[in-house]
C-alpha cells in the first residue's frame, strides 16, 4: 500500500498496523493460556512488552500516514493537543494495561521473572520501571516538539500527545501514592496469640482424620462378628446332623456352602492369586496418588504450572518436583516456593495450601517424576 502512494510514511504505518494486530492476536492467546492454569502474569511478556507496544505507537502516531486514523479528535477544541484514532486504539489500551502491570508489581506480585527463571523483587521494579515510564514519555514528547528534524521522516502535526500525557500523569500518581502513601502489608508479628490461634487452625484441620479413625473403630467389631457367623455355618454343613435348624435353611445356601469348601480343598493355589492382586493394586496406588487430577490426561498435565516446561534430567539438576496436595499438578520446587511467598492458594486448582505442607512440602526427584510420566504415558 505505502508503495502504491509512493510514501515511507504510508509503507511503514501499514507495516506497523499489521505487525499491531499480529501482537494483539498473541497478547490474547497469552492471556487465555495463562489463565486456563491460573497462573500470575508477572512475566517480561505482559510487564514490558505493553509498554514498548504503547510508547512506540504513541510515538508514530506523529508520522502515520495510512487515510483512515490521522484526524485530530480534538480539532475543534482550543486546547493544542492531538487525539487521533491511532492513539485511541493502538497506543492509549497498552499504555494504561502497562500502568495496570506496574500496580501488581506494587501491591499483588512478589517477584517478576524476566528471562527464563531470573527473577527481580517486584517492588523494586516498580519504582524503577514507573520511572522510566514518565522519563522515555517525556523524552518523546520533546523530541518531536523541539527536535523534529534529526528524524528523517515528515511529520504530520506537532501538537502535545493527548493519549501520551494522560499516561505520564497516571504514572505520575501512581509514582507518589505507592512511594508515600500506600504500603505493602507486612508480615504480622509472631506473638502469643498468632501461635495460638494458628494451633485451633492446626486443631480443626486434624478434626477430619479423628472422625475416620472412629468409624474404623466401629467398623473393627462387625468384622470379628462375622467370622464366626461363616464358621458355624461351614461346620453345621460338614456335620450335616439332622436338625429343625438345617431343615428350615434353603439347600441353595447349603450348596454355596460345599462348593465353596471344594474349592479351597481342591486348589489351594487360589491362595496366591489374591496376593498378587493385591500387590498390583498397590502398585497402581502409588502411582495413582503422583496423578494429576483430569478425566483425560496429556502432556500439558505434567508441565510446571509456572513456567510451562515438562521436566528434563539435564536441564533442571538439584531441582526437584513438587506436587499440589489438592490438584496433583507439577511444578518446580523453587518455583512453587516462590509462589507461596505472596499466595497460600494453589497456581493450578485455586485451593488452599495446607500449613504443614507450606512448612515441609514433599520433594520429589526430577528423575524419579519422570518414570511416574512414563507409566501413565503407558496407559
Amino acid at each position: 500500500m505505502g508503495l502504491i502512494l509512493n510514501s515511507i510514511n504510508a509503507f511503514l504505518s501499514w507495516l506497523f498496523l499489521e505487525f499491531w494486530i499480529w501482537y494483539t492476536f498473541k497478547f490474547f492467546q497469552k492471556i487465555r493460556y495463562y489463565r486456563e492454569f491460573n497462573s500470575p502474569h508477572n512475566t517480561s511478556f505482559f510487564v514490558l512488552s505493553p509498554f514498548l507496544i504503547g510508547m512506540f505507537y504513541s510515538f508514530w502516531a506523529y508520522y502515520a500516514k495510512t487515510g483512515l486514523f490521522e484526524q485530530n479528535l480534538l480539532e475543534d477544541s482550543d486546547l493544542s493537543l492531538f487525539l487521533s484514532p491511532w492513539n485511541l486504539f493502538f497506543a492509549l489500551p497498552y499504555l494504561l494495561y502497562s500502568l495496570h502491570s506496574i500496580n501488581s508489581c506494587f501491591r499483588k506480585f512478589d517477584i517478576v521473572y524476566l528471562i527464563n527463571n531470573k527473577y527481580v523483587k517486584a517492588r523494586p521494579f516498580a519504582f524503577v520501571f514507573i520511572t522510566f515510564f514518565i522519563i522515555f514519555g517525556l523524552s518523546i514528547i520533546i523530541i518531536i516538539r523541539n527536535y523534529y528534524e534529526l528524524i528523517p521522516l515528515e511529520a504530520i502535526h506537532f501538537y502535545l500527545d493527548f493519549s501520551l500525557l494522560i499516561s505520564i500523569i497516571l504514572a505520575g500518581l501512581m509514582l507518589l501514592v505507592h512511594g508515600l502513601v500506600l504500603r505493602r502489608p507486612s508480615l504480622p508479628e509472631i506473638t502469643p496469640s498468632l501461635i495460638a490461634e494458628r494451633r485451633r487452625r492446626v486443631e480443626n484441620i486434624r478434626t477430619p482424620p479423628a472422625r475416620s479413625t472412629i468409624g474404623s473403630q466401629r467398623s473393627t467389631p462387625t468384622r470379628a462378628i462375622s467370622r464366626p457367623q461363616s464358621r458355624t455355618t461351614t461346620r453345621s454343613s460338614s456335620s450335616r446332623i439332622p436338625s429343625q435348624h438345617s431343615r428350615a435353611t434353603p439347600s441353595v445356601r447349603t450348596a454355596r456352602t460345599t462348593t465353596s469348601s471344594k474349592t479351597k480343598t481342591q486348589t489351594p493355589s487360589n491362595i496366591i492369586v489374591p496376593s498378587t492382586r493385591t500387590q498390583t493394586v498397590e502398585a497402581k496406588k502409588n502411582y495413582e496418588q503422583y496423578r494429576p487430577k483430569g478425566a483425560i490426561l496429556t502432556a500439558e498435565d505434567f508441565k510446571c504450572i509456572f513456567c510451562f516446561k515438562l521436566p528434563e534430567i539435564s536441564g533442571d539438576q538439584n531441582r526437584g518436583i513438587i506436587l499440589c496436595p489438592n490438584c496433583k499438578h507439577p511444578a518446580h520446587a523453587d518455583e512453587f516456593k516462590n509462589w507461596l511467598k505472596s499466595s497460600n492458594l494453589c497456581s493450578r486448582c485455586n485451593s488452599p495450601i495446607p500449613l504443614q505442607f507450606r512448612n515441609n512440602p514433599q520433594i520429589i526427584p526430577v528423575k524419579e517424576y519422570l518414570k511416574i510420566v512414563q507409566e501413565f504415558n503407558k496407559k
